[in-house]
């Protein structure tokens, strides 16, 4: 069975919902700024984004878009939480591992200490935060619900970054780094899926075959 996830995201293009921004725009800003160029623009930003009804941070937009591991690096360095989660439970890592091709970025993250292994709530969150920040219509494979336990008898939900880079990022490097720093090939979601079977269903051979094999080790 298929679902669909359908968000309406009205003016996204034109900046960022539910929030005022005279001058630059905190999504482009974020999105393509060198490192001196975003801390130029931060202060301005950070109020621009205070009443970002999805909750999205500066170190979420630039963990999304931007080419600059530098510019992730001077957001920590300057006191951006990679903890702080948005409204669909997305911290800056998934981000990352959903939509940036810099595998350079993910690394700077997993280095900071965030966990490869983090989950979101639910996998329907998952495809909400996708369906919000793109502003596309989000179809993800569902074989049923509440199938899957840990060995502690607790059933597994939501997603791990993993689950993102295997289905919607560009660069395979990013899977491969997210397995390198310990993410699990064998986590499945509440519909008994794994990354490979996202992977699987959106077409990503290369991606297939780097979980394949790291499922065989």
């Amino acid at each position: 069975m298929r679902f669909l996830v359908l968000i309406i995201t009205a003016g996204l293009t034109a900046g960022l919902p539910g929030v005022d921004t005279p001058g630059a725009d905190p999504r482009a800003v974020l999105g393509t700024g060198s490192p001196r160029e975003v801390l130029q623009e931060l202060g301005a930003v950070r109020t621009a984004m205070q009443r970002d009804a999805f909750l999205w941070t500066p170190l979420m937009l630039a963990a999304a878009d931007n080419p600059h591991p530098g510019t992730v690096t001077m957001l920590l360095e300057q006191g951006e939480d990679p903890e702080r989660r948005s409204l669909d439970d997305w911290n800056a890592l998934m981000f990352a591992a959903a939509f940036n091709p810099e595998p350079e970025v993910v690394k700077v993250l997993l280095e900071a200490g965030m966990d490869p292994n983090g989950r979101t709530r639910d996998a329907w969150v998952a495809a909400y935060g996708v369906a919000r920040y793109t502003g596309r219509i989000v179809q993800i494979e569902s074989l049923g619900f509440g199938r899957e336990e840990d060995e502690s008898g607790e059933r597994q939900r939501g997603w791990t970054p993993l689950f993102f880079a295997a289905r919607y990022n560009q660069e395979p490097r990013v899977t491969e780094l997210l397995l390198e720093a310990g993410a699990e090939a064998d986590a499945r979601d509440e519909h008994g899926l794994t990354p490979l079977d996202y992977a699987r269903d959106a077409g990503r051979e290369r991606v297939v075959t780097i979980l394949e094999e790291a499922r065989r080790r």
